[in-house]
C-alpha cells in the first residue's frame, strides 16, 4: 500500500505541472523531483530519467544533457518516487519485474547511485546516466595513465571511449570536469568498474566533450548492481579530484604505503628514486655492466633485464640493486608459433586446457599478441592464446619455486596484467567473469609479493594493483601518444620527426597532471614505457627528465651494446640530475601540483616532507614567488 500511495502521490505531481505548463504556454511538458540540503540540490526529470546538480556552494547547475542516455529497455514508463528526505528512484512501471530500480542518494556534497535490474535481464550497452553539460573554460580531468586535463573545447583525437576494466589507458576508476579560473568543479567515482566504460561525446551546439558512464552485461546479463557516485567540489581542481580518489582508494584497502610494505619485504626501500634499466646485452657482459653503472655514479638501480644464474648472483649482492627480469602470464605459445620457431611442446603447459574461450568450442581459443615471423619479403602473424587468469598465479607459483633456487632475483616484471581488459572467459573448465578476472590478476601479483618477497613491476597500472604491485612500467606514457609500433620495436630509437600526439600530449606540459602522483606517489613508482623511455626518443629526451623531475619518478633507458657508447654519456648526466632530488621524496606523499602561469608552462610540485620543486618546461625565464601562483 505505501509503493501504491507514493506512485499515486509522483502520478498527482507529475499531472499537475504538465496541466500548469500548458495553461502557461511554457516548454516544461514533465515534471523534476528533487532532493535537497545545504550543498546541493538533485532533480530528476521524469521523462527520461535525467538529472541534473545544482551546487548551491558555486551557483552551477550541472545539468544532465538529453538525448545522450536512455533508461534500461522496458522502461518506457516509470515514476519518480521520493523515498525519504535524501533519497529519490527511479521504479519502472508495466510488466518489469518489482525489485527492478535506480536509487539517487544524496550524502553530503555527494551524491550516490545505485542501479538494480534482475540478474538475468539481457543487456548490451545501457547509457545511463546521462553526461553532466560543460562549458567553455571547463577542462575534462582523466586518468589517461599518469594523468590527462582536455580542455572541452578543442579537438583531441584519441578521446572517445576507455574502459575502466583495463589499465592501458584508464589507471584510475573516475574522471572528471573542473573550471580552469576557479578549481570549482565535480567528479565520478565508478564503484563498479568490472563491466564500466567511459564515454566522452560532444555535445551542444558547441559539441564540447562531456564524459559519462556506459554500462556493458556480464556474459550478456545484468548480473549485479552497479554503483558510482557524484562528488562535487568548491575548488581544488585535479588536485582534489585526485585527493578524494585516495580516500576512496584507502576505503577500498588500496592504499599501501611503500613504508607498509618494506616491512615485510625490506628490499622494496631500494626501489623510490632508482633508475631502471633494460640492457639488452649478452649475459656475459651483465656483470661487467652493472659495475660499469656504479662506477658511474649511478649507485642505487633496478636491473630488469635478468641473467643466467652465476650473473643474477652476482649482481643481486650489489648494494643498493634490485635484480629482476622479465616475465609474461598471459600469452601461451601455441603448436604454430613453436613450429614456426622449429620447437616442439606445448609452450608453458597451459595449451590448450587452460587457455581462454570465446565461444563454446576448444576453437574459440582467445588470441593474445600477435607474434611476428618473416616469410620471405613479408610479415605473417601468428598469435598466442591467452592463459586464463584462474590458472595463471598457479603456474606462476610452480615456475618461481623452481626458479628462485637458481636465481635469486629480488624483483620481477610481470608484462601485460594490467594493462590487457580483464576478461571473460567461457571455458566450462574455468569459466570466469570480468570480476573474477580483476580478482585473479591480482592474485597472480600477489603471489610475486607476499608469497615470494619480490618486488614486483607490471605494465601499465591500475589503481586496485597497488597492494600488491611496487611499479608499473608505462604509467609515465600516455597510452595512444607514442611513436608507431612502440611496442615493437623497442630498441630501435625514433630519429624522424616526433608525431603530433608525442610533442602535444606525451611530453606537452599544457595538458598532463600528475594525477597518479597525487593519489599514489608514496604507494607505487611510475616509470615511462619501455618502448617510450629517455633514449627511444632523443629530441624530448629532456622534457622525459623535467617530468621526472616534477613528479619524483625515476628514468628509464633500454638499449643494447651497440647503442651504449653513444649514449652513456647522457645517461650518467640524467642519473646525477635526476636522481638526487627524486630520491628524497620518492617515497613521499606528493600533497599539491600547481600550473603557475597562463600558458601552464611552469608547475610546482610539493611533497609531504616539505619538498617544493618547481620547473619551467618554456622556452623563456620566469620569477615566481615560493608558495604563491602566477
Amino acid at each position: 500500500m505505501k509503493k501504491k500511495s507514493i506512485e499515486a502521490k509522483s502520478f498527482t505531481a507529475m499531472l499537475s505541472v504538465c496541466c500548469m505548463a500548458f495553461f502557461a504556454g511554457a516548454a516544461l511538458a514533465y515534471s523534476d523531483f528533487a532532493i535537497e540540503n545545504d550543498i546541493l540540490s538533485v532533480s530528476v526529470e521524469s521523462r527520461r530519467g535525467t538529472v541534473s546538480v545544482k551546487d548551491k556552494r558555486t551557483g552551477r547547475n550541472w545539468a544532465g544533457v538529453g538525448g545522450h542516455s536512455e533508461l534500461p529497455s522496458g522502461w518506457e514508463r516509470f515514476t519518480v518516487e521520493k523515498t525519504s528526505g535524501d533519497e529519490l528512484r527511479l521504479v519502472p512501471g508495466g510488466d518489469i519485474a518489482g525489485n527492478e530500480h535506480i536509487s539517487i542518494r544524496l550524502e553530503g556534497s555527494e551524491v550516490a547511485v545505485t542501479i538494480s535490474l534482475e540478474r538475468n535481464r539481457e543487456i548490451g550497452k545501457l547509457r545511463w546516466p546521462a553526461p553532466f553539460a560543460t562549458r567553455k573554460g571547463d577542462r575534462l580531468i582523466v586518468p589517461h595513465n599518469e594523468g590527462m586535463g582536455y580542455p572541452v573545447d578543442e579537438q583531441h583525437d584519441h578521446l572517445g571511449t576507455a574502459a575502466f576494466f583495463c589499465g592501458y589507458r584508464m589507471s584510475m576508476h573516475f574522471f572528471g570536469v573542473a573550471e580552469d579560473a576557479s578549481g570549482a568543479g565535480m567528479m565520478c567515482i565508478v564503484e563498479s568498474p568490472e563491466d564500466a566504460i567511459m564515454e566522452v561525446p560532444r555535445v551542444g551546439p558547441e559539441k564540447r566533450y562531456a564524459a559519462s558512464t556506459v554500462w556493458i552485461g556480464e556474459f550478456g546479463r545484468f548480473g549485479y548492481p552497479r554503483r558510482f557516485r557524484w562528488v562535487f567540489l568548491p575548488t581544488g581542481g585535479h588536485v582534489a579530484m585526485a585527493k578524494r580518489f585516495r580516500e576512496y582508494a584507502k576505503s577500498r584497502g588500496w592504499l599501501r604505503t611503500f613504508r607498509e610494505k618494506a616491512v615485510q619485504r625490506p628490499n622494496v626501500a631500494r626501489l623510490p628514486g632508482a633508475p631502471n634499466f633494460w640492457p639488452f646485452i649478452p649475459d656475459k657482459d651483465k656483470v661487467a655492466h652493472a659495475r660499469e653503472l656504479k662506477s658511474l655514479g649511478i649507485d642505487r638501480f633496478l636491473w630488469s633485464s635478468g641473467g643466467e644464474p652465476g650473473t643474477v648472483r652476482e649482481i643481486a649482492a650489489m648494494d643498493g640493486v634490485l635484480v629482476g627480469c622479465y616475465d609474461n602470464m598471459q600469452d601461451v605459445s601455441t603448436p604454430a608459433i613453436l613450429a614456426r620457431k622449429g620447437k616442439k611442446g606445448n609452450g608453458n603447459g597451459a595449451w590448450p586446457q587452460d587457455v581462454m574461450w570465446t565461444g563454446d568450442t576448444p576453437d574459440t581459443w582467445r588470441k593474445g599478441w600477435g607474434v611476428e615471423f618473416k616469410e620471405g619479403t613479408n610479415t605473417v602473424m601468428e598469435h598466442c592464446a591467452v592463459m586464463c587468469d584462474v590458472k595463471a598465479p598457479f603456474y606462476l607459483a610452480e615456475k618461481l619455486a623452481e626458479e628462485l633456487r637458481r636465481k635469486p632475483y629480488t624483483s620481477r616484471f610481470m608484462d601485460t596484467t594490467f594493462s590487457e581488459p580483464w576478461k571473460e572467459c567461457t571455458n566450462p573448465a574455468h569459466r570466469q567473469t570480468r570480476r573474477e578476472s580483476h580478482f585473479w590478476r591480482r592474485e597472480l601479483l600477489r603471489t610475486m609479493t607476499e608469497r615470494f618477497g619480490l618486488v614486483a613491476g607490471s605494465e601499465r597500472g591500475s589503481c586496485s594493483g597497488v597492494p600488491v604491485v611496487d611499479y608499473f612500467e608505462g604509467m609515465m606514457s600516455i597510452a595512444d601518444c607514442g611513436v608507431p609500433r612502440s611496442g615493437r620495436d623497442i630498441l630501435i630509437p625514433w630519429t624522424n620527426d616526433l608525431p603530433k600526439a608525442v610533442m602535444r600530449y606525451q611530453v606537452g606540459a599544457k595538458y598532463r597532471l600528475p594525477l597518479w602522483e597525487l593519489a599514489f606517489h608514496d604507494c607505487c613508482c611510475a616509470h615511462w614505457y619501455w618502448g617510450d623511455t629517455q633514449n627511444k626518443t632523443p629530441a624530448v629526451w629532456d622534457e622525459r627528465n623535467l617530468f621526472n623531475i616534477l613528479y619524483g619518478t625515476s628514468p628509464v633507458f633500454l638499449y643494447n651494446e651497440r647503442q651504449w657508447p653513444s649514449i652513456r654519456e647522457r645517461v650518467a648526466k640524467t642519473c646525477r640530475e635526476v636522481t638526487p632530488i627524486i630520491r628524497p621524496i620518492g617515497a613521499c606523499e606528493m600533497t599539491d601540483h600547481e600550473i603557475l602561469t597562463p600558458d601552464r608552462l611552469v608547475q610546482r610540485t610539493r611533497f609531504a616532507n616539505g619538498t617544493e620543486i618547481t620547473v619551467d618546461f618554456a622556452k623563456k625565464t620566469y620569477s615566481v614567488k615560493k608558495g604563491t601562483k602566477k
